[in-house]
């Protein structure tokens, strides 16, 4: 089975901007100061799946908090 997938599709022109620009720098950490509803957890979600796939045997997390 041939599954294509491109977690970086459908971001919006900004997060596909900041996306690239973290993916092609050697930076171990990367903060973004960015305001609310702005797309940050789609973009961190999107990385995350990024990052996991490039490699094989690769596992990923994602781990938010919740105000409940």
């Amino acid at each position: 089975m041939n599954i294509q997938f491109s977690p970086l599709k459908g971001l919006q022109d900004r997060q596909y901007q900041i996306a690239k620009d973290i993916i092609k720098s050697d930076i171990k950490y990367n903060a973004l100061r960015a305001s609310r509803q702005s797309g940050k957890t789609v973009l961190l979600e999107r990385l995350c799946a990024y990052f996991a796939s490039i490699e094989d045997n690769q596992v990923g997390a994602f781990i938010m908090a919740t105000n409940s």
